[in-house]
C-alpha cells in the first residue's frame, strides 16, 4: 500500500495564487482545482496586491478596486465572469419587503451590518441607501463578515448579496435592490498568459454561477 505521506508528496502543487472575494468562498474552489485561492475583503486584497502580494490572479467584486489595480498597471484589463444583487435580510420573517425609510423601526433598536468603506456590497449598499441613515450600523471588513453577524445574532438585519443566500437559508429576504449590479470580474496580472486564460475559463462558466445565485457576466464598460 502506497503510503499517504507519499501521495501528498507527490501530489501536484497548486500551479496559480488566486485571491478572491469572499462572496466567491463557495462557488470557485470547485471552478480552481489546480490553483492556491485565498478569499478575502475585496479591497484589502486589492491593496495586498498593489503592495506587491504574490497573487498571479484576483477575482474581485466591485468595480472600483479592479479599475484602481488597472490604473497602477496591476492587472490587466478585467474579465467580467458574473453578477450579483445587494439584498437587505433578517433573521425574522417580514410581510411584505421593508422600506428602507422604515428599516428603523423594523430592528427595534438593534444592529444593522454593512460592509465597511471599500468593501464592495458595503459601497452598493449605501448607494441604495441613498443619504438614509442606518439605524445602529456596524461595519464589517466583507460580506461573509456581514452574513456572520446576522446569522449569529449580533445584528437583527444585515446588506449581503443574493448569492450569500444559500449559505444561510433561515434569513429572510426584507428588500432587494431595485436593480442587479454587475459586482464580480476576474482581473489578471498583466505577465500571465496563464492567468488570462483563467479569467477567460471562469467568464464561460455561467451553469455554475448560476447555480451559486450569481447572474450573467456583465458588459465590460459596464465598470467605467
Amino acid at each position: 500500500m502506497i503510503g499517504a505521506a507519499f501521495l501528498l508528496a507527490c501530489a501536484p502543487e497548486p500551479t496559480l495564487r488566486v485571491a478572491a472575494a469572499a462572496s466567491l468562498s463557495d462557488v470557485l474552489p470547485p471552478l480552481l482545482r489546480e490553483a492556491e485561492v485565498v478569499f478575502g475583503g475585496s479591497g484589502e486584497l486589492a491593496a495586498q496586491l498593489r503592495h506587491g502580494a504574490p497573487f498571479d490572479a484576483v477575482v474581485l467584486a466591485g468595480e472600483a478596486p479592479l479599475i484602481a489595480l488597472e490604473a497602477a498597471g496591476r492587472v490587466a484589463p478585467p474579465i467580467a465572469i458574473a453578477s450579483n444583487r445587494v439584498v437587505l435580510v433578517g433573521r425574522e420573517p417580514v410581510t411584505g419587503a421593508v422600506e428602507l425609510e422604515a428599516l428603523s423601526a423594523a430592528v427595534d433598536g438593534a444592529c444593522v451590518a454593512i460592509g465597511a468603506d471599500g468593501v464592495p456590497a458595503g459601497d452598493y449598499a449605501r448607494r441604495w441607501l441613498d443619504g438614509r441613515a442606518l439605524p445602529e450600523a456596524v461595519g464589517l471588513p466583507h460580506v461573509r463578515a456581514v452574513l456572520a453577524s446576522v446569522t449569529g445574532g449580533t445584528c437583527a438585519a444585515g446588506f449581503i448579496y443574493e448569492s450569500d443566500l444559500a449559505a444561510a437559508p433561515q434569513l429572510h429576504v426584507w428588500s432587494s435592490a431595485p436593480e442587479r449590479t454587475p459586482v464580480l470580474y476576474a482581473a489578471v496580472t498583466p505577465a500571465s498568459a496563464e492567468a488570462v486564460a483563467l479569467g477567460e475559463r471562469l467568464s464561460e462558466q455561467s451553469e455554475a454561477f448560476a447555480a451559486g445565485g450569481f447572474g450573467p457576466p456583465p458588459q465590460r464598460a459596464a465598470i467605467r
